[in-house]
C-alpha cells in the first residue's frame, strides 16, 4: 500500500560510492562500477488535520531523517496560516481551478 509522508528537506548529500572490491555476482545488486547515492536529511511533519482539499496543516517539524532521495516523489510549497503550516500542491490547486473554471 503506497503512503504519503510530508516533511521539509534541509539537505542533499552526493556520496559517491567506488565499485565493489569483491568480485560479484552476476544476479547481485553491487555494482562492479563506481555510483552516486543522493541521500535527503529531512525533517518529517506529522499532519494535525487536512482541509476541505486534502492538504494536510501542521505546526512542528519532526526530528531529522536520512531518506534515499530517489523515494521523494514530489516537492511542494507550505504557507503560514493561522498559527499553522498548511502544504500547498500545484496539482490540488490545479484540480481545484479546473472545478472552478469549468
Amino acid at each position: 500500500e503506497t503512503q504519503s509522508h510530508y516533511g521539509q528537506v534541509v539537505q542533499f548529500i552526493a556520496l559517491r560510492l567506488p565499485p565493489a572490491r569483491r568480485p560479484v555476482q552476476t544476479n547481485s545488486s553491487h555494482p562492479r562500477q563506481p555510483t552516486t547515492l543522493i541521500l535527503a536529511l529531512v525533517a518529517p511533519i506529522k499532519p494535525e488535520s487536512f482541509n476541505e482539499f486534502g492538504t494536510p496543516s501542521y505546526t512542528k517539524l519532526g526530528p531529522i531523517e536520512v531518506v534515499d532521495a530517489s523515494t521523494i516523489q514530489c516537492v511542494v510549497g507550505r504557507v503560514y496560516d493561522r498559527n499553522r503550516w498548511t502544504i500547498i500542491e500545484r496539482d490540488t490547486m490545479i484540480r481545484v481551478f479546473d472545478t472552478v473554471v469549468a
